[in-house]
């Protein structure tokens, strides 16, 4: 593929046309595709590929007068023509016709086409400006022109003719008076070619039979031929005006008397050409018509008449003589110039042959330049590679190498050179001793200059600026043909190594004087040589291991003490790299009993590297690590009952606080009070039990829950649960059915427990079905042996079923479906703490009872079997009374309550009317929006975690509103994090409020809000 890329531009646009190298901002408009093909990034700049650029060839042309390419299969011309003339537009589409092959391709601006040339170019795709070209019979070669400026664009947008200027019309008033008084003429060259005709000429001139002529002579009339001539020929010579008289001529079957005139016309930078004026003479008073018989002539006018015969006769001798004259030169010219032609022949024939011999030397040079140029692309695609390679070798690598040159100009370093010796891409070109590199080598210009003019290798330790050791090698640097032209510096990282030997060698030195010190210690030092035989063995191994230093030393020491193999090798290779090690290893004692062992090794090698000893100091961790599992699994218990606290905490707070509110300022009110006090019954009677069992908290931890187990009616059980999700699952418009038996059930067991089953078990379902879904509860009772494992004398079990249409459980999932913290996703992508399922296990299988989930898959529900015991009939009462202060408030307010739970909307609604505001409810945000847009509260009160539009929504696109832009936006909810603060603070809210909140705290936020 060969890519021409033309334009008009100077050199200096085209050069940097032709270097390819574009700015970063190209990736907003190139697609990270062909950047990461096309494109190199480098020094915050991209460069074209190589390849691509190599297609490339970048020329100067002007498509209106320089000669064209050929062959093209593609012509890519946008928004050229559109500025060209028509005549301009008309040569460069030909010009392109004749540059493109068969089949070709043309593509024009949007604004482009190829106007009247449809027998030249056929559209392909009219939206794009498509053409293909079209064969002809006759290729029409482009001519080139000269280029005549900047053609103008108005040329081509104008449509309508320019107005007549005063010039034009004194232009046309002389061309009608010459027209009618001048005498008619003719306007003829150096060689008698008539240029313009003027005036009716036909008395004078006629065409003459045969093909078209504009030659003087040859249209002539009879008589007026020779005088015609040589006033002419006269008028040439002399540069003057010459006048014939008394020419007597023929003219439509009469003769007259004609005059004429010759006026040499001449002009600046030009040619010569002459006007011919015919005139009637002046003394001609009569005409004779041809064939009249003349009357009698007088002597005199014969004289007359012989005269002019003879002056005619000697006009025509002299006429015909200097014919021949002129043929006699003509032919003298003509066989000069054959002669020449002759010559000029034999020198072109000399010339073809030396061409020819040209020809065959350039096709052979051209074999030889392609032979070299086949050459060099083989030899650039190997630098290519080569330089990839490097390129590649060196930024892959993470040791520091820098190459510098014979003048100790850094050449090139790797990106671990650059953190190591705080190099910069700047210091490429840069002398080494300008860098600040002298601080890690102080002399290291004069060992580059030595290793380059010994050609010796250089070797010795160093420290860098953050104290590590490095093994710094400088190599001469060698070219293809065995010279030295710089140096190459490696920093090699020893630091562990070079600390590891210096531990090493203080050990061995005070070892010595440390040996009872090492003999009494309670752990296990050993010393091993090079093939892992044992050569110390202390009191501490003994007592670990119960193999005596007799029976250990001599022996292997991975196999004696059974040690694990993958753990075994790793901590070598370990050792080997590093000089020492550190690890955790399993290993079996004598007895056969496995411990776990802190291993510490340190490598001790000999002068030349080898290894020669390994030192092990070895501690039991066994009881460490059991301990450890055992905290580790105290604290996953202790979350785990933070989890399930916070769950049932969380919700019930609210409407506590809101019933104390309502009691508080209802006074004397019966049903106010009443209200009140089945909410706290039914929401306190479940704090209750939570709180009696943080009396005993680590047998919470432990899972050892007291339940206060009474006996119970199921009945009554299902009402409470449908009672505290009926909102839920309102709010979702999920179609709820029940099946209850008709006979009453008992169980006994903690019926707030037993509660909090069922609501998980609804919330669970309401939360994973789609608006519109179905929830079915049910429950009947079962024979005892049918279960077949129900002990003897059992009066039998209830079957407990909820079922759902919602969006199934995954078979991976639902072997995990009741461990803490598991979850899937939600319909509404609500976020929750994933324990509610596996505190229904944890409360089901404490009562006696076993719980069952199964679905059909994804999208196919899922549904949870419950079985428990039945038990005999029993009735429980209980009563609770609440007493409070009333709350007043300084202003009635509109307040817009917005919570998806309805016992604390509706406690919270009923508390606020009490203070004497004015109230709506509005369980989801949709609802919200639409009671806000009707009500225009003063106080918005809304929970965040609401369905279909969260409480940051909500409180944004109230905000919006104009009317409701300075109403006051409080949000209550379970969620206190400081982010949780900040976000509803972006978000539009005036307060952030932690549930429950107390009622006079309430009341003094709705004062402070602008009065209605």
């Amino acid at each position: 593929m060969q890519i021409f890329a033309t334009d008009l531009s100077d050199q200096t646009a085209l050069d940097k046309a032709r270097a390819g190298v574009y700015p970063e901002s190209i990736e907003a408009e190139v697609s990270p595709a062909r950047l990461r093909r096309f494109f190199k990034l480098e020094d915050h700049v991209y460069r074209i590929d190589r390849s691509l650029r190599d297609a490339c060839v970048f020329a100067r042309q002007n498509v209106t007068t320089d000669p064209p390419f050929s062959h093209l299969d593609i012509v890519s011309c946008r928004n050229v023509l559109i500025y060209l003339a028509t005549a301009l537009q008309k040569r460069v589409l030909r010009t392109f016709h004749y540059a493109l092959d068969t089949p070709g391709f043309l593509i024009l601006g949007a604004a482009e086409t190829v106007g009247e040339h449809t027998d030249l170019f056929e559209a392909l795709d009219r939206g794009h400006r498509i053409y293909a070209k079209k064969p002809v019979t006759v290729r029409h070669h482009p001519v080139p022109v000269p280029e005549r400026g900047h053609v103008s664009t108005a040329a081509t947008r104008r449509t309508m003719p320019p107005a007549p200027q005063a010039r034009d019309f004194q232009k046309e008033a002389d061309r009608i008076l010459l027209g009618r008084y001048a005498p008619p003429g003719v306007l003829v060259d150096d060689n008698f070619e008539i240029l313009q005709f003027r005036g009716r000429i036909g008395a004078y001139l006629e065409p003459p039979a045969g093909e078209p002529t504009h030659g003087l002579l040859k249209m002539a009339r009879e008589g007026l031929f020779l005088e015609l001539r040589n006033a002419v020929i006269e008028a040439r010579k002399s540069g003057q005006t010459v006048r014939r008289g008394g020419i007597r001529v023929r003219s439509n079957d009469e003769i007259k008397e004609v005059d004429v005139e010759v006026i040499p016309v001449r002009q600046q930078g030009a040619g010569s050409c002459y006007l011919v004026l015919f005139h009637e003479s002046a003394d001609a008073t009569d005409r004779l018509p041809v064939g009249v018989p003349a009357r009698e002539t007088t002597p005199a006018e014969g004289a007359s008449e012989q005269v002019q015969l003879r002056q005619e006769l000697s006009a025509t001798r002299e006429y015909l003589q200097s014919m021949i004259e002129q043929q006699d030169a003509a032919n003298e010219e003509l066989r000069s110039a054959n002669q020449e032609i002759l010559s000029s022949n034999e020198e072109l024939q000399s010339t073809n042959e030396e061409l020819e011999t040209a020809k065959e030397e350039l096709q052979s040079a051209n074999e030889e330049l392609t032979t070299v140029n086949e050459q060099l692309q083989r030899r650039n695609t190997q630098v290519d590679l080569a330089n990839n390679d490097l390129t590649n070798l060196l930024s892959s690598t993470s040791i520091p190498v820098v190459m510098v040159g014979g003048d100790l100009r850094v050449r090139r370093f790797t990106e671990p050179a650059r953190r190591t010796m705080n190099l910069l891409p700047g210091d490429l070109g840069r002398p080494l001793t300008d860098l600040n590199v002298a601080t890690i080598v102080p002399d290291l210009d004069q060992i580059i200059s030595d290793v380059i003019d010994r050609v010796q290798p250089y070797e010795r330790e160093v420290r860098d600026r953050d104290g590590r050791w490095h093994m710094m090698r400088v190599h001469p640097y060698r070219t293809a043909e065995n010279k030295i032209e710089g140096a190459v510096i490696v920093l090699v990282d020893v630091d562990m190594f070079h600390r590891s030997q210096e531990a090493l060698r203080q050990t061995t030195s005070k070892l010595a004087l440390q040996g009872q010190l090492i003999e009494l210690s309670q752990d296990a030092v050993i010393v091993r040589d090079a093939k892992n035989v044992v050569l110390s063995w202390n009191k501490g191994a003994e007592d670990m291991y119960g193999w005596t230093s007799g029976e250990a030393i001599g022996k292997t020491l991975d196999q004696l003490l059974r040690t694990d193999t993958a753990a075994w090798v790793a901590l070598n290779e370990q050792l080997d790299q590093r000089g020492a090690a550190e690890g955790e290893l399993r290993q079996a004692r004598k007895d056969g009993t496995p411990i776990i062992v802190q291993s510490r090794e340190v490598l001790v090698r000999a002068d030349n590297g080898t290894r020669t000893a390994v030192l092990s100091i070895k501690r039991n961790v066994t009881e460490l690590r059991r301990m450890v599992e055992a905290l580790k699994d105290a604290d996953r218990r202790k979350d785990e009952f933070l989890a399930m606290l916070a769950h049932e905490l969380r919700n019930p707070l609210g409407p506590i606080r809101n019933a104390v509110g309502i009691m508080a300022l209802a006074g004397d009110d019966p049903t106010s009070v009443s209200l009140a006090r089945e909410m706290l019954e039914r929401q306190v009677g479940q704090l209750g039990r939570i709180i009696d069992d943080l009396v005993d908290i680590s047998r919470i931890v432990e899972r050892k829950i007291t339940l206060k187990k009474e006996t119970v009616e199921l009945h009554k059980v299902v009402e409470v649960a449908l009672e505290t999700c009926r909102s839920q699952i309102e709010g979702r418009e999920h179609r709820l059915s029940v099946s209850l038996p008709a006979e009453a059930l008992y169980i006994h067991g903690d019926p707030v427990r037993l509660s909090q089953v069922l609501i998980n078990l609804l919330n669970n379902s309401a939360r994973y079905t789609g608006r519109g879904g179905e929830i079915a509860i049910s429950a009947k009772r079962v024979a005892a042996d049918s279960r077949g494992q129900a002990e003897a004398g059992s009066p039998g079990d209830v079957l407990l079923r909820v079922s759902d249409s919602g969006i199934g459980i995954s078979t991976e999932l639902l072997p995990h479906v009741f461990d803490a913290f598991t979850q899937g996703d939600t319909v509404d992508h609500r976020g929750g703490l994933g324990v509610g399922l596996s505190i229904v296990q944890s409360l089901v299988e404490m009562h006696g009872g076993t719980v069952q989930a199964s679905s059909g898959g994804p999208g196919r529900g899922s549904e949870f079997l419950v079985r428990l015991p039945l038990a005999e009939s029993s009735h429980d009462t209980k009563e609770a009374e609440q007493r409070g202060r009333q709350l007043e408030t300084a202003t009635r307010r509109r307040v817009l309550v917005v919570d998806d739970n309805s016992d604390h909307a509706e406690s919270l609604a009923f508390l606020l009317k009490l203070m004497g505001h004015e109230t709506r409810l509005a369980h989801d945000g949709e609802a919200a929006l639409q009671v806000a847009a009707e009500f225009e509260p003063n106080v918005a009160l809304i929970d965040i975690g609401l369905p279909r539009l969260n409480g940051y929504e909500v409180a944004r696109r109230l905000r919006e509103q104009p009317r409701l832009r300075h109403a006051l936006l409080v949000a209550q909810t379970g969620w206190g994090q400081e982010s949780d603060r900040a976000r509803s603070h972006e978000a539009g809210f005036d307060h952030h409020l932690i549930k429950p909140v107390a009622p006079e705290v309430l009341a003094e936020i709705i004062d402070s809000a602008d009065r209605t």
